[in-house]
């Protein structure tokens, strides 16, 4: 009977958390619309390996030759400059979606700060913007 039962295996209940609460947070800010969610979460879980570990320059701060033997400086700036890469093609998505229909049901946070933008009534780039997603994203 146990031979007929199909074969258990373990559940990784962390995992599986983390994953429910990287895609809420993800429809909270981008919207469940958005087509690229999970390129972003990869970018988002490399970053967040590239950025915890410590790397010769966070050793020794003071020190030019530990930032220029060290390729994390580097690796970070690249990291960097593709998320936004990234952001930037979520704002203008946004910005075609919004432009066709201009709804108040179903906003994201993406949605509210591109209102406030479009306003006029309180200065905010579209840098600001992806700031402001980055940070609401790493917040605990």
């Amino acid at each position: 009977m146990a031979a007929a039962s199909p074969a258990r295996r373990a559940v990784n209940l962390s995992e599986l958390i983390s994953a429910y609460s990287a895609d809420s947070t993800m429809r909270a800010l981008i919207g469940s619309r958005f087509k690229d969610r999970d390129r972003f979460l990869m970018l988002l879980e490399r970053g967040v390996k590239l950025f915890a570990t410590p790397s010769l320059p966070d050793l020794y701060p003071s020190s030019r030759l530990a930032e220029l033997i060290s390729r994390r400086p580097r690796q970070m700036r690249r990291h960097r400059d593709e998320v936004y890469a990234f952001l930037d093609i979520i704002i203008k998505e946004h910005q075609e979606n919004r432009s066709s229909s201009d709804d108040q049901e179903d906003l994201d946070l993406v949605d509210v700060l591109l209102r406030i933008q479009r306003k006029g009534d309180f200065p905010l780039s579209t840098d600001n913007i992806k700031t402001t997603i980055g940070v609401s994203i790493l917040k605990p």
